[in-house]
């Protein structure tokens, strides 16, 4: 999903670092986090980081905005948002929890604040096509899902509204890397930080402090899966 979310900055990244070769790959949650560990990634564009991946360095680069994925003959879908206390008996359909498990929680936690009841949240275990496949098991009426305000609903999948949450629902958006940094990786996390007060990119200011973290880096402020990793030789 964070590719979605950083699509336009992505596609020029390679231009932005001189006498670099930036390779952007999508990888399955945790394993961005592992890949930068492991040094078979530079750095990684991450979700909502939980404590035990804070041994990286790692910067905000902002929230982003996450409403509900609805049915569009859903009784709901007519109403300008959704009080999350609507959607207490809904089923929720969600992608695999683990390697998802900091995301996955939040968002479980937060369209149905008074506790998922059992069987109540859908698996969809198509990975390779997620976000697209919980979009299509909501047209289908398998239940609702949560997704990016600005990205779900461009998904061209029909039969499905997608509407802002109340409360809102931000996720924290992060960049983490190994110490110490390469010239080259501080010129990266520039440019990202940067790239995120385009108006064009669905990323706001944090949206709540960080947790329990430190570290060095290019910003005082750090955070806490994600989908990107980046290499450069």
């Amino acid at each position: 999903m964070a590719d979605r979310v950083l699509d336009g900055p992505l596609r020029t990244v390679g231009l932005t670092i001189p006498g670099a070769e930036v390779f952007v790959t999508s990888s399955p949650g945790d394993d961005a986090v592992e890949a930068v560990r492991q040094a078979r990634a530079d750095a990684a564009v991450v979700w909502s980081r939980p404590q035990a991946h804070r041994d990286l360095d790692g910067v905000v680069l902002g929230s982003v905005p996450f409403g509900v994925v609805l049915p569009e003959e859903h009784p709901l879908a007519d109403r300008a948002e959704i009080p999350v206390t609507a959607l207490g008996h809904e089923p929720v359909v969600m992608f695999p929890r683990p390697p998802f498990s900091g995301i996955w929680q939040r968002a479980v936690d937060h369209l149905l604040p008074r506790g998922a009841q059992l069987g109540q949240v859908v698996v969809e275990p198509d990975l390779i096509n997620s976000p697209e496949a919980m979009v299509r098991a909501v047209a289908r009426g398998s239940g609702v899902a949560p997704g990016i305000l600005g990205v779900a609903e461009r998904m061209g999948v029909g039969g499905i509204v997608v509407l802002p949450l109340d409360p809102s629902l931000f996720l924290d958006l992060e960049v983490v890397w190994r110490r110490p940094a390469r010239p080259a990786v501080r010129r990266l996390v520039d440019f990202l930080v940067a790239a995120v007060d385009d108006p064009e990119v669905l990323v706001s200011a944090p949206r709540r402090p960080p947790a329990g973290a430190s570290g060095q880096g290019l910003r005082t402020t750090f955070s806490q899966p994600s989908a990107l990793f980046v290499k450069m030789s």
